[in-house]
């Protein structure tokens, strides 16, 4: 619904009416409740209530056995979300082991070039750049475009978030022609999927 529609709030209020049969679902659903209204608030901006949405449903991700209903996949991206909420507030000393758990998760599950760690890789880029740690920064974003680029169509728009993300890092650490080549092919992304 928040996909297609951006109706945030609609999507709250459809899944608040999940909150109060939480006592009859079973933990891996509770997770994944807790988990989307985490989502929800933070994109509402309510981070506070957010961040306690996401984790109650790191606790209860610690809980729930590895099962066809709650995947090494479903674990990582509970940490994910949270640490990468984190990071959007400037907290990312807090953040930066929750990815490291993620990332441990997903490898030891063998998901280590898959989306997911594409996604933890760009969150574990920002936290180096925000440490002026610029190499170790491009390198994690440089990985997680090449997985990208392994796994989606070369016009993707999360292919052109990894460019914007390699040139913001390139630019900090004063490399300047190369950024303004990773900012052109991320705004020929852009542009390829209808953005002007």
């Amino acid at each position: 619904y928040t996909a297609i529609n951006g109706d945030v709030a609609g999507g709250i209020a459809i899944v608040n009416q999940l909150t109060a049969l939480i006592g009859q679902m079973a933990p891996h659903d509770v997770a994944r409740v807790l988990n989307t209204l985490g989502r929800l608030t933070s994109m509402s901006g309510q981070h506070e209530q957010a961040e306690l949405y996401y984790r109650n449903a790191v606790s209860k991700s610690a809980e729930i056995p590895i099962s066809a209903d709650w995947t090494f996949k479903d674990k990582a991206t509970v940490l994910n979300n949270l640490a990468s909420m984190m990071v959007e507030r400037g907290r990312i000393y807090e953040a930066e082991p929750l990815f490291y758990q993620a990332t441990e998760i997903i490898t030891n599950a063998g998901l280590a070039h898959s989306s997911l760690r594409a996604n933890i890789l760009d969150g574990l880029g920002e936290i180096y750049r925000a440490q002026y740690l610029y190499s170790e920064a491009y390198k994690a974003q440089k990985q997680a475009l090449n997985i990208r680029l392994d796994l989606l169509p070369q016009s993707h728009a999360s292919i052109g978030v990894s460019y914007s993300n390699i040139g913001l890092t390139l630019m900090h650490n004063g490399d300047f022609k190369i950024a303004a080549n990773a900012f052109n092919k991320a705004l020929n992304i852009q542009r390829q999927n209808g953005d002007k």
